[in-house]
């Protein structure tokens, strides 16, 4: 075999640019997040955070809550002369909201706070607004929020529209209500605010009805570029001049926009702005814009002389006004023109949880530097980053019947910037929240944040299988953030925010397979014990008002089952023999609901749901749910074969390898993944490789890393939260399987697949560091401990062969493709050397 050891690309050559670009960026255990997103708007991430104004954005996490400035600095070449005036907001009433049933509020010196009472899962307040077409924008401006908040308008015909699905962050958020109410938009509708979740509270600052203006005013043509290290920016003017610039971080608590520019043409002036909610006050002696914002502080340092307006918009300093001296609203802009002979100009800005002159000094010494040499810092430093993960040695697709265009550098490029996102949503500490663990986000840049009190950006899923991943490249991080969520479990078991399929016992696990930490494995054992058993008692979806008892929902069921497998190991390890028996108890149990109650009528038709008394599943409207929930279930051991037979037939009648998805709807990493482990069970290789291969090709054909993956008019629908952490784990698993890793199972497997020729390289297990190299055609195989130099051979490497990685020849037969737990596949014919 002679495939060239695996080697990682300079961060630098990862760049984007076009309408499909990454716009996000942040570091390892920074609060700061470049360019967010809102992922309930279905624009991409170029279309939700680019613009002529050349608009920087930020996300902030502090105090258990996610502060979101979409607009938090813009760039305008603003007129010589003043235009007509623009139309002034119209602020909405704050005393003028109506109280929904459960709801209790208070309009004290104009802000709305709103909250829930007697233990409710919703309510709603509301008034009527008339829609002006020069007003048609609402801008909302979050304070504070617990639970969810969510907009709804309704018009005369008693339409609903979904503004705002349950948001959990504050900051600014702003719609465009005509376009949302469409062409026979009624003047006078009905506004709606939504609470969401039991004791759930917001306080609105200010709601207003903006209006519109032209931001490509003057702007010929603009562009921008992602890289890991830098987000790169040009504009030309219509009437001449033009402008370069970069945003880059400094350090993990501060940012710098530099800016170099050729002279306007007819007098036009840049305007340096920026949108702010809360208080804000300038320090002229130190050119500073200091913002006291919701749960952070903020500081912004100018070019030396800048004087600085206030504006109740965009329009307002459009139009040319002269703005006001101090802020006339807790919402708005404040902006400083610059000086017409400069050049060049450095905006530093500095940011913390509570201290004001931490964010001023860090926003100084911010400014001080220079973009391009911290720009090359980071590409250095993702250098790093980059060289440390496991580099395999192929990224072709394989068993797919068309690759729809996708190369192999496409799969390359992707790969190595899932790592890179998997590194970034990395949160340190929060100890202002009284948590001193790091957390895995499930989304950092999405700005996800309906977790746990104490780790809200972790959903007890996504950060699960994160950790797995993230143990590879930084097995400390990974240990601390379990830790971390373990401490969040409370006596009853159970861990708050939303209820999801259980991870938690094969999290663990592998973590200890990798690192070999006993210690680690002991220390929260207790709470993932009761973790466990709460999860196998509420095997359903609870979600703010979304909570029936009794539900069972089989993608629920078989998540649990299967960690309860990892819990036996973990029992074994740490000598707990009691449970080994309360395991296996609760596991038949939950198996025994599982045949009575997810197979249904007289031909056993495989389902996702039942409730009890209820054969139509009405909260769910059916029973059927969606197949790879169902279909996942293959992956559970000792099932019976009419129940197997029942689950192969659901997968066949819409496995389709010709169409997106292969057919499938709602797709989901850790489902697609089980239901790929299933497929190993059951011996169909082919069919797991090319399902693997078809994920890997349209995640990278949908230009997102997602939750949520659906068939589109043309091509894969990247849905649900964006980014997300399964898009990235998606394509780092099909990589691996493509490359004959398997790491699902706790102990890397070396696995073969119809047709692999690659293998891996870098590989850290229990203080070995191995590489891996595999050509099922030529059915061989080889293991290395690099730094023992030790090499094992195997032969007679089919599909299906399987064998963990580790020299101990007692560990032959021990582990095929099927199962951990089964004789091996394929594994006779081995020497070691």
């Amino acid at each position: 075999m002679h495939h060239p050891p695996g080697r990682a690309p300079a961060a630098s050559a990862l760049r984007q640019t076009g309408p499909e670009q990454q716009r996000s960026l942040s570091l390892p255990r920074s609060r700061v997040v470049l360019n967010p997103q809102n992922f309930f708007d279905e624009r991409s991430e170029v279309e939700q955070n680019c613009g002529p104004t050349l608009p920087l954005g930020l996300g902030y996490f502090a105090h258990d809550q996610a502060l979101f400035l979409p607009r938090f600095l813009t760039l305008w070449a603003s007129p010589a002369a003043a235009s007509s005036p623009a139309a002034t907001p119209q602020r909405l009433d704050a005393s003028r909201w109506m109280e929904g049933e459960n709801v209790t509020c208070d309009d004290a010196e104009g802000v709305l706070t709103a909250a829930l009472e007697g233990g409710a899962p919703s309510g709603t307040l509301w008034q009527r607004i008339r829609i002006d077409p020069a007003r048609a924008t609402l801008r909302v401006s979050i304070g504070a929020v617990q639970g969810q908040w969510a907009l709804r308008l309704r018009d005369g015909a008693g339409r609903e529209i979904r503004v705002q699905d349950g948001a959990a962050t504050v900051g600014l958020h702003r719609y465009d209500l005509a376009e949302l109410l469409g062409e026979h938009h009624e003047a006078e509708v009905e506004l709606s605010v939504v609470l969401l979740g039991a004791g759930a509270s917001v306080r609105v600052e200010e709601m207003a009805l903006l209006g519109g203006y032209d931001d490509a005013t003057g702007v010929r043509r603009y562009s921008t570029e992602w890289a890991p290290g830098s987000l790169d920016f040009r504009a030309e003017y219509r009437d001449g001049g033009a402008l370069r610039g970069r945003d880059v971080f400094v350090d993990e608590n501060s940012v710098l926009r530099e800016v170099t520019r050729e002279p306007l043409a007819d007098g036009a002036e840049l305007v340096v702005a920026g949108e702010y909610v809360g208080d804000v006050e300038v320090d002229q002696t130190r050119g500073l814009v200091r913002m006291c914002l919701p749960h952070a502080v903020a500081a912004v340092a100018l070019p030396a002389g800048s004087q600085i307006r206030f504006f109740a918009d965009e329009a307002e300093l459009q139009s040319g006004a002269p703005g006001a001296s101090a802020p006339l609203a807790r919402s708005g802009l404040w902006a400083a023109h610059i000086a017409s002979g400069t050049r060049s100009l450095r905006l530093g800005c500095g940011f913390s949880p509570d201290d004001p002159e931490a964010a001023a000094g860090l926003a100084l010494a911010a400014a001080a530097h220079s973009a391009a040499e911290r720009a090359a810092h980071w590409n250095e430093y993702w250098d790093g980053v980059l060289a440390r993960v496991p580099q395999p040695r192929s990224f072709a697709l394989r068993g797919l019947p068309d690759d729809e265009g996708v190369s192999a550098e496409d799969v390359r490029a992707a790969y190595y910037r899932a790592f890179l996102g998997l590194s970034s949503n990395v949160l340190p500490p929060q100890p202002e929240s009284g948590f001193s663990h790091p957390t895995v986000a499930t989304g950092k840049a999405s700005m996800w944040n309906y977790g746990a009190p104490g780790a809200r950006t972790a959903a007890a899923w996504e950060t699960f299988l994160a950790i797995q991943y993230l143990a590879y490249l930084d097995p400390q991080t990974a240990w601390a953030s379990f830790h971390g969520l373990m401490t969040l479990v409370v006596e009853d078991g159970s861990l708050a925010g939303e209820g999801l399929p259980s991870r938690k016992a094969q999290t663990a696990w592998l973590l200890y397979e990798l690192t070999g930490d006993r210690a680690a494995l002991a220390s929260h054992y207790p709470q993932l014990r009761r973790l466990l058993r709460w999860q196998a008692e509420h095997p359903r979806w609870v979600y703010g008002d979304y909570d029936h008892p009794g539900e069972q929902d089989a993608e629920f069921l078989t998540s649990v089952v299967i960690d309860l497998g990892f819990a036996q190991q973990i029992a074994e390890v740490l000598g707990e023999t009691a449970d080994l028996e309360s395991y296996a108890g609760l596991r038949a149990s939950l198996l025994d609901d599982y045949a009575a109650h997810c197979f249904q009528g007289e031909s056993r038709r495989a389902i996702q749901y039942w409730f009890p008394g209820d054969p139509e599943c009405v909260p769910r409207g059916g029973c059927d749910g969606l197949g790879l929930p169902v279909v996942m279930g293959l992956a559970v051991e000792g099932l019976a074969d009419w129940q197997r037979s029942s689950l192969h037939a659901r997968f066949d009648e819409q496995y389709d390898p010709q169409d997106q998805l292969a057919g499938f709807d709602v797709v989901k990493h850790s489902n697609l993944g089980y239901t790929v482990a299933g497929l190993l069970l059951s011996a169909r290789w082919e069919q797991a490789q090319t399902l693997t291969n078809i994920a890997l090709r349209d995640v990278v054909r949908s230009g997102s890393f997602a939750e949520v993956y659906d068939r589109g008019p043309d091509r894969p629908r990247p849905s649900g939260v964006r980014p997300s952490i399964f898009g990235m784990t998606q394509v780092i698993d099909s990589v691996w399987l493509n490359n004959g890793l398997r790491m699902d199972r706790g102990t890397p497997l070396l696995l073969g697949l119809p047709g692999v020729q690659g293998g891996l390289d870098g590989l850290h297990v229990r203080g070995h560091v191995w590489a891996l190299e595999i050509d099922v055609p030529a059915n061989t195989a080889t293991m290395t401990d690099t730094e023992a130099g030790r090499r094992r051979e195997f032969t007679e490497v089919a599909p299906g062969f399987s064998h963990p990685l580790t020299m101990d020849s007692a560990a032959d037969g021990a582990r095929p493709a099927t199962s951990a737990h089964h004789a091996a596949v394929g594994a006779a014919g081995d020497r070691a050397s």
